[in-house]
């Protein structure tokens, strides 16, 4: 975002911090707002705001949708919404769409805050457990349920085109690549449906949960996926015939608050012992790694640099050799 990276913290602190030095420019506390608040999704840049969610995963929890200047990072609008929003917040035009903890997707007028429409699955979420961030396609919006049932709604109305029901709760966030869906349940099966009416094409079974993230990189995609207490790191062609590669590390596995980064020919991932390892996207071999002191919480970059953030609320900026660039 220009000379500023935009970090959430646990402790409900938004920061922008200098790329360049390290230096804190400006900081807003959500903790003021009330509550104890925390920040977990992805905020959705556009060219004149910053929109992101803050949660509170406790039944009296107090959370919002926050969208500040982009130019000056003074707040334009906050929208109260019950324990909060863990998801990533996604865009049609004028629009931002988010998912709360009590699985109900808003959609908010990015200039105003104002509610558009609202849909709520009906499910339960007493554990809180994150939701499936949504997905725009054409004048859709694609969502899936902590009940299993996935949805495609008029992006603009927030009509009901079609719903597909899978045997368990989505436990990944809906990917699009071209006319087709992605998710994965907790049971184990990650599916691809049809967007026009949602009608499964193709299923993969794995072993153990796939969880969080889908991330595209080029014909596969990757997720994580949790069995009996260990996280791996899979890779799945878009065919969904069969896992392309699979990568651990030794207990308890790949750390699940830093999802997978795709940069280059490489996915960086997290430990929670504070390894970080960049896996070739070809046959998922470690090329490269290093070691930060805390749980690797959040991983990001851009052309020059590598972003890592800790649960010890610490930021780290690596300047990588030019023949990694």
């Amino acid at each position: 975002m220009g000379d500023l990276l935009f970090v959430g913290s646990c402790n409900g602190m938004l920061h922008g911090v200098d790329r360049r030095t390290g230096e804190g420019r400006w900081t807003y506390n959500a903790a003021l707002d009330g509550g104890k608040p925390e920040f977990h999704g992805r905020p959705l840049i556009t060219g004149e705001l910053i929109v992101v969610g803050s949660d509170d995963r406790r039944p009296e929890g107090v959370g919002h949708v926050y969208a500040f200047e982009r130019s000056t990072l003074r707040l334009v609008w906050k929208y109260r919404a019950g324990a909060g929003v863990a998801s990533d917040v996604v865009q049609l035009r004028e629009t931002a769409y988010v998912v709360t903890l009590s699985d109900e997707v808003v959609a908010l007028d990015l200039r105003t805050g104002a509610v558009q429409w609202k849909l709520a699955s009906g499910a339960s979420n007493d554990r809180f457990l994150p939701n499936s961030t949504p997905a725009i396609v054409g004048e859709r919006l694609i969502f899936g349920s902590l009940d299993g049932t996935m949805y495609g709604l008029d992006a603009k109305s927030g009509a009901v085109l079609w719903r597909r029901v899978l045997p368990a709760r989505v436990s990944t966030s809906v990917a699009i690549v071209g006319d087709n869906v992605f998710a994965g349940d907790a049971d184990g099966r990650i599916y691809r449906l049809g967007v026009a009416h949602g009608t499964i094409e193709a299923q993969l079974r794995v072993n153990g949960s796939p969880s969080f993230k889908l991330v595209r990189a080029g014909e596969s995609l990757l997720v994580f996926v949790h069995e009996s207490g260990v996280m791996t790191l899979q890779s799945v062609p878009l065919a969904l015939d069969a896992v392309r590669w699979m990568q651990g590390a030794p207990r308890p596995g790949w750390s699940s608050f830093a999802w997978p980064y795709v940069w280059k020919d490489w996915v960086i991932v997290g430990r929670e012992t504070g390894e970080f390892v960049a896996l070739r996207l070809a046959d998922g071999q470690a090329a490269w790694q290093g070691k930060v002191t805390g749980t690797v919480s959040g991983i990001g970059g851009d052309e020059t640099s590598l972003y890592l953030g800790t649960t010890r609320g610490t930021l780290i900026g690596y300047a990588l050799p030019a023949m990694m660039r």
